[in-house]
């Protein structure tokens, strides 16, 4: 556009000048080097002589530039549509990278939040555990207790069945010797002349009044020693397994506190369940001994 308005303006300067007087010399023509030019390669000045050219135009220098202002531009918006292509990929691989860090995120607190249910959880159960373990521990205790308790009344009544015994053995040997002082009553009253004085009826009140006290001594004995054997028989009872009668008994169930059953025994309990209740059994103490 600017070059056009230049050249409009040269020619209104040419139609409007007057003609010229005389002979027109003869100039020689510049080069167009020589001549002020526009940035598009038009004449700013007047022609010196109507034989140099009117307007010069560097065509190819305009196209030229024209061409690498094209190619330029052109280089600018590929350039310019590359930077958006990529800065636009750059924005999605942000924004994808931020949603991927979100769900991480989310599936970060998700999973603090059941690891704190589970730690409550775990925490409460230690609590419970450490509950029961402390009461086990009570009853434990208490069935130490019970078996030193036990085990002294199974001494003591041991000392009385020996006690027992060894009156029994008095009584038969006290028995033993009445009836040895009784024959030889007899033998004195037919053989010693020395007792004649006594009679055969009187030798014979006395023995008869001996015989019911020996009687009642030797009922006595054999009553106490029939005790004595019951006693010690349900004490051996007592010590054998409730299952097999054989082993002694030897394991403590919790929590209904029998001891019943020996250890082989109690591992072959199916179902798993007290034989003298019936109630499941939690857990169980074994090498417990009378």
């Amino acid at each position: 556009m600017e070059v056009e308005a230049s050249d409009e303006d040269f020619w209104e300067r040419v139609s409007s000048a007057e003609p010229s007087q005389g002979p027109t010399p003869l100039h020689t023509p510049r080069s167009p080097s020589e001549l002020p030019q526009s940035p598009h390669g038009v004449f700013l000045s007047q022609p010196a002589s109507i034989d140099e050219p009117l307007l010069l135009l560097d065509e190819d220098r305009v196209q030229e530039r024209h061409e690498a202002e094209r190619v330029a531009l052109h280089e600018e918006l590929e350039e310019a549509r590359r930077t958006g292509k990529a800065d636009r990929a750059a924005a999605e691989a942000m924004s994808d990278k931020v949603e991927e860090l979100q769900r991480e995120r989310e599936d970060t607190c998700r999973e603090k939040h059941r690891l704190e249910k589970e730690n409550e959880v775990l925490r409460l159960q230690l609590q419970d555990h450490h509950g029961i373990m402390a009461a086990e521990w009570g009853q434990t205790l208490q069935f130490q207790e019970r078996l030193r308790q036990e085990e002294a009344e199974v001494e003591r009544l041991a000392f009385e069945v020996a006690e027992l015994r060894a009156a029994l053995v008095l009584r038969d040997e006290e028995l033993g010797h009445l009836r040895r002082d009784a024959a030889q009553w007899r033998l004195l009253s037919r053989h010693k002349s020395g007792l004649g004085d006594i009679s055969s009826d009187e030798i014979e009140r006395v023995l008869e009044e001996a015989g019911p006290g020996l009687a009642q001594l030797e009922a006595e004995s054999r009553a106490r020693a029939r005790v004595a054997r019951s006693q010690l028989r349900d004490e051996l009872e007592q010590q054998l397994c409730a299952v097999c009668r054989d082993s002694k008994k030897a394991v403590l169930f919790l929590p209904c506190q029998h001891l019943c059953v020996c250890e082989g025994c109690r591992q072959r309990l199916r179902p798993y369940r007290c034989p003298m209740c019936q109630e499941p059994i939690q857990s169980h103490i074994s090498r417990v001994h009378f």
